[in-house]
């Protein structure tokens, strides 16, 4: 026997399992025997409730399953598992840690310069400041120039 279609929706409502627009269209349309039944939902939630609470009262359902376990092979299982996925974690740590490159905190350019190399060096200091430094070299036959 199929429900009416307007209990299974009051009853959607009551557990909370309708979208919120659909909700609030359904509780603008609610008839007085609607709330009726609404309220009999609750009072049934709330006998309910109250039934289980005594009934598991001093019952402890983890025992119950931790009895089921297989107590030996399952300790013998957990350390080597443990140990396993924390040596894969380290593992990708390491491997996967950003390596920074090495540098001599300076920002190297190399120009041609009239048949010479010049570098250009920009060396920075502990203070934050930074010296310019134009390293050239030339041929012996090439006259000094000034810069």
């Amino acid at each position: 026997m199929r429900m009416n279609p307007k209990d299974e929706k009051l009853i959607r409502l009551h557990d909370d399992e309708l979208e919120p627009a659909e909700a609030e269209e359904l509780a603008t349309q609610l008839t007085a025997v609607d709330r009726d039944k609404l309220h009999a939902l609750d009072e049934l939630r709330q006998l309910l409730r109250g039934t289980l609470r005594v009934e598991s009262e001093g019952v402890d359902l983890w025992a119950g399953i931790q009895e089921r376990l297989p107590r030996p092979a399952t300790r013998r299982l957990w350390a080597p598992v443990v140990a396993a996925m924390l040596c894969a974690a380290a593992l990708l740590i390491v491997l996967l840690r950003p390596i920074p490159a090495p540098t001599s905190h300076c920002v190297i350019e190399s120009l041609e310069v009239a048949g010479a190399m010049a570098t250009v060096l920009d060396i920075p200091d502990d203070r934050g400041d930074s010296t310019t430094v134009i390293w050239m070299d030339h041929e012996e036959s090439d006259e000094w120039e000034s810069l």
